[in-house]
């Protein structure tokens, strides 16, 4: 009776390794579809970070998708080497000089507003709003890390005028 029981919990452990190694070949398929599809969304991007990279290439280094960000539009980021926001801040308010360093600005690519703003891009690449829209993001980013935006009139201005057109007329 034994060696019964035996057979039947070796047969049940190689029935086991079976399905989860088909379970491992299943999610490496998933894992593969999902960074297919990633990579076509980031080459779908691509021209349009090229644009916003060339329009603020005096303030930044590069401009990438995030690959963190779920709810903010965009952020600043740096190398691991760099020094960090807050550090800057500390340098700078205690007078130490201070060599301009050009940060990395990531977009979220699931957010609706990249969207919309990718698909004037392609409608007029030379539409004088995206200058706007990507000051604006670096400027979010800015604010969303605790900095100073270096023009906060044109600012509000810029949100003023967003807000405007965007809520519906009071009759």
């Amino acid at each position: 009776m034994k060696p019964l029981i035996y057979i039947i919990f070796i047969l049940y452990l190689f029935s086991s390794c079976k399905s989860r190694n088909k379970l491992n070949t299943d999610e490496q398929k998933l894992a593969a579809q999902i960074q297919s599809e990633e990579k076509e969304k980031k080459d779908k991007y691509q021209p349009l970070f090229a644009h916003i990279k060339s329009i603020l290439e005096s303030k930044i280094r590069e401009v990438k998708p995030s690959s963190h960000l779920k709810d903010s539009v965009a952020c600043l980021s740096g190398e691991a080497h760099d020094m960090s926001a807050y550090m800057e801040k500390l340098m700078k308010s205690s007078g130490s000089p201070m060599p301009e360093v050009k940060r990395v600005l990531e977009i979220n690519l699931g957010h609706p507003v990249v969207g919309k703003i990718n698909a004037l891009y392609e409608k007029d690449r030379n539409d004088p709003s995206i200058k706007d829209y990507s000051e604006l993001l670096l400027d979010m980013a800015v604010i969303g890390e605790g900095g100073k935006v270096e023009n906060p009139s044109r600012f509000n201005k810029m949100v003023g005028d967003l807000m405007s057109t965007a809520l519906p007329e009071q009759g």
